[in-house]
């Protein structure tokens, strides 16, 4: 150890001879840790950035200089260090930053970065003549020792917690260890190692206790700093279990900073699983490390798991002094992280790695890492590590492999399918692509982007300044930017903010449970349909498959659909045609007759859309020149809602959940079945959560294959939307039209109203329930259904959607008091016991794959021998495991195509 000047305690800072064989402080045990210190003067006459940049060595050895082992030391056989660092371009441009590198441990012998610290165990082990080699881990540091110890033929005992994953352990046996599997946590396994390895003499690995393993570990954070030409990024992001790995790569920094190779510190953020959060905790609290007692740790990145970081001191020492931060992340964006990393950069990472990058991305959200800023994510193993939890990720996102027989037909047929996954064609016309930016020119238009929908930040700040003389229903074409979730609560010259809605509080529900509904009335046309037709016309116009200036746009729709479609239309200036069914509240037609060139009424009323589609194929037939947006199959409804829904609830969750919440769900009536595609969205960001659909119990096509005549308007047919993803839903639910027409009145009418502030709801809660209409009562009912069959609790929260608002059903209300009379006290309070707190768990079902699959096929009566689509396509449906998500891929290249549209506009 020519180069080492001393042990030096992180508790009191007593340094030792380089000589001692200490492990720890002898005046601070177990918690005073030493940590190595060198001569730089010495070791920068020995090394510099041309002499590594020089060598032929791509190995951890190359930076031996900086090594407590002596110049000339053995070293394994085995090839340790050298990983490659990878330019993921794909991800930061997704992030919306400079740069992100992914370092890539996995590519380790034993996949893992613990092979750095092994390595170095095992040299000095041999230094010392030890016989044995011992340490306890949660299966990478166990397997890098197993590995590193069997090239050199090193006797070595291993402690690992008995739920490691099995491929862990099966590294293990292979290579020849003796295992002890610790019916207990790591915590327990580590205790015991401590024991054995003082009682037997054992020469002790232990990350936080051996000095030494820091030293291993740093050198991949060397190796970071060197490929960057030794020109730091701004941010490194590791995840945290033991600290030892953080603490490592603080080590190199403070190395290179010593020797001057670098000018600056990059930050440091430490990631942790938020069922083993120690550090942030302390963290965000300022509690000592030395005296926080331990937590209990529970998550699926089982590397990380640590009641009581052992390396905890170092651990915070790293962010603290580079000015960087503590985040954690919940299991269900850690297992949604694996996949979306390995599409991005290419690298499989096990749970624990991918925490880093989760860690990345909430640090983006939270503004730590500004746009003009460089990261790298440290992914410390390889997903071949636990992969069971890459297929828990996988599955997540309903990725599965595409299944052929042996022979070239069948294969053609599946590559054939693969083809036609573009379910919205972008096939661009030129001609009448021309003819089409002509319109707008004329019209003075430009059409937003999915990313400025989802993301008003994003939208021009000349928009912003014409929308503020401009009403939010008004018939002006800069409106198409008001399609969002965003828009400010007012009726004209509004901004844009936070996602709008309200919570539903127990008094109501009756629930424990949080109940989250986003408010639709603040969109043009008073109700989020608008962006549902947005996302049907968008794609056909910017690809000169639609020309407004010469075809009618024809909206079949039970209302709200119809209604968006004619008003969109009207700001681009080209003919409509609403088709619904003339059972629809007064107020929907009344405002029609003013924006739509023509309005269709067919029989019937929600329950009757066969009636739409027959209208629809006898128009086809007219002869007119027409373009029918049909929204039970159009899959622009599908990814508007994807892509722009279920990012708004998901922002909305990150404002309202706090430490040990859990999202539970999403709760949706199916019309269209386009809304519910956020909650597709919303189980790819939390794996564990469920996605409900509703129906009206009077028409039970999902439950029971039934039929029937119901009164939630712009919900449920005798059919199953071609655009609803079954396979991915998980609970049916029928509700009682009954509770929702009776509910608006108890929330519209006074007597209600009155009723309610008896029962302690609040003027403020009272006042935001005209917000529902009657679908978005029966959102909110399927909510408190659901809370009461799974018994949630108050750390469980729910979303679901306010359609629209009682705007559109004032007609509605004057019916029914003139059916039932004034509503009184003694209604009142019959309708809020009955159908609030009387609400039971009847008529719901939880879905297996044998029903799921029962009601995707009923879509073959629908649309395979009524309506022209395939058996093939509604085979591909199903067994097609990368049909929905392609679908879902498409917002980025119809926004690049908005964007060339914009572009030839000017």
């Amino acid at each position: 150890m020519s180069n080492v000047t001393g042990l030096v305690c992180v508790v009191c800072g007593t340094s030792y001879p380089p000589e001692s064989p200490l492990y720890v402080c002898p005046d601070h045990g177990n918690e005073g840790i030493l940590d190595v210190a060198y001569d730089y003067e010495r070791v920068g006459e020995q090394v510099s950035k041309e002499s590594l940049a020089s060598s032929g060595d791509r190995t951890m050895w190359r930076y031996r200089a900086l090594m407590p082992i002596a110049p000339d030391a053995a070293v394994p056989p085995l090839t340790v260090g050298g990983t490659p660092m990878y330019d993921a371009g794909d991800i930061a441009a997704s992030l919306g930053i400079g740069k992100v590198w992914v370092k890539d441990e996995g590519r380790q012998p034993t996949a893992s970065l613990k092979d750095r610290a092994s390595a170095m165990a095992i040299v000095k082990a041999r230094e010392q003549g030890a016989e044995v080699v011992t340490t306890a881990s949660t299966g990478n540091a166990a397997a890098a020792l197993a590995g590193l110890s069997a090239s050199v033929g090193q006797k070595n005992v291993i402690f690992v917690p008995a739920s490691a994953p099995e491929a862990k352990i099966a590294q293990l046996l292979a290579y020849g260890s003796t295992v002890a599997l610790v019916d207990g946590s790591y915590g327990d396994a580590f205790d015991l190692c401590m024991e054995a390895a003082k009682e037997y003499g054992w020469y002790n690995r232990n990350t936080g206790f051996n000095p030494y393993m820091t030293e291993g570990k740093k050198t991949a954070g060397l190796e970071i700093l060197e490929d960057l030409g030794w020109d730091p990024p701004d941010a490194i992001f590791v995840s945290v279990g033991d600290g030892s790995i953080i603490g490592g790569v603080h080590k190199a920094v403070k190395d290179a900073l010593a020797l001057g190779w670098i000018d600056h510190a990059p930050r440091i953020y430490g990631i942790q699983a938020a069922g083993s959060d120690y550090l942030v905790q302390a963290f965000e609290s300022g509690e000592d490390v030395l005296t926080k007692p331990p937590i209990a740790a529970d998550t699926v990145a089982d590397s990380i798991s640590a009641d009581l970081p052992r390396d905890r001191i170092k651990a915070m020492a790293a962010v603290v002094d580079t000015a960087g931060a503590y985040l954690r992340v919940d299991d269900d964006a850690i297992l949604g992280a694996i996949p979306t990393l390995a599409r991005g950069s290419g690298v499989f990472a096990e749970p624990a790695a991918a925490v880093a990058y989760a860690g990345l991305v909430v640090a983006v959200d939270q503004g730590l890492v500004r746009p003009d800023e460089t990261a790298v994510v440290l992914a410390t193993g390889s997903g071949l590590k636990d992969v069971s939890s890459a297929m828990k990720a996988v599955a997540a996102i309903g990725t599965e492999p595409m299944r052929v027989s042996p022979n070239l037909d069948s294969l053609k047929a599946a590559l054939e399918r693969c083809k036609e996954r573009e379910m919205i064609d972008l096939t661009v016309n030129d001609a009448v692509l021309e003819a089409a930016v002509n319109q707008a020119r004329d019209r003075k238009f430009r059409i937003p982007t999915f990313k400025q929908m989802r993301d008003p930040s994003l939208i021009p700040d000349d928009v912003k300044e014409q929308l503020k003389s401009v009403g939010l229903w008004d018939l002006d074409p800069i409106n198409l930017f008001r399609i969002s979730w965003h828009n400010e609560q007012t009726e004209t010259g509004g901004g844009f903010g936070g996602v709008n809605y309200f919570e539903i509080p127990p008094e109501i529900s009756g629930v424990a449970a949080r109940i989250i509904i986003l408010e639709g009335k603040w969109f043009p046309t008073g109700a989020h349909k608008v962006g549902a037709a947005f996302g049907c016309l968008a794609p056909r116009l910017v690809t000169g498959q639609f020309n407004p200036a010469t075809q009618k746009a024809v909206w079949p729709s039970t209302g709200n659909y119809c209604r968006g479609g004619a008003y969109d239309s009207n700001l681009l200036g080209c003919e409509s045609i609403a088709i619904l069914p003339e059972g629809m509240s007064a107020e929907r037609f009344s405002w029609l007759e003013s924006v739509a060139g023509e309005i269709i009424k067919t029989p019937g009323t929600e329950s009757n859309v066969k009636e739409i589609f027959d209208k629809c194929n006898e128009l086809r037939a007219s002869g007119q020149d027409l373009v029918i947006f049909n929204q039970f199959d159009e899959f622009g409804n599908y990814l508007w809602h994807y892509s722009v829904t279920g990012p708004a609830m998901e922002e909305v969750l990150k404002e309202v959940m706090g430490e040990g919440d859990r999202f539970a769900g999403v709760m949706l009536t199916t019309g269209s079945a386009g809304t519910i595609a956020s909650g597709d969205y919303l189980k790819q960001k939390f794996p564990t959560s469920k996605i409900a659909a509703g129906e009206a119990v009077q028409c039970p096509t999902m439950l029971y294959n039934g039929f029937g005549e119901h009164r939630i308007e712009g919900i449920g047919d005798k059919h199953i939307p071609w655009i609803h993803n079954v396979r991915n839903t998980d609970v049916a639910m029928g509700l009682d039209d009954e509770s929702s027409v009776s509910l608006i009145r108890l929330f519209n009418e006074p007597a209600g109203r009155a009723y309610l502030a008896d029962q302690g709801v609040s003027d403020d809660v009272i006042d935001k329930l005209p917000l529902l209409g009657i679908s978005g009562v029966g959102n909110m009912l399927m909510a408190i259904k659901f809370a009461k069959y799974y018994e949630l609790t108050g750390n469980d929260v729910i979303v679901t959607v306010g359609t629209d608002s009682m705007e559109m059903y004032q007609s509605r209300l004057g019916e029914l008091n003139a059916e039932r009379g004034e509503l009184s006290e003694l209604d009142a309070a019959a309708t809020y016991h009955r159908h609030l707190l009387g609400q039971g768990i009847d008529h719901v079902q939880e879905l297996g794959y044998y029903d799921r699959k029962r009601i995707h096929n009923l879509k073959y009566y629908t649309w395979v021998e009524q309506q022209g689509k395939t058996y093939d396509e509604i085979q591909a449906q199903w067994y097609d495991p990368e049909y929905w998500t392609s679908i879902q891929a498409m917002a980025d290249p119809i926004d690049e195509l908005i964007e060339a549209f914009n572009a030839k506009v000017g």
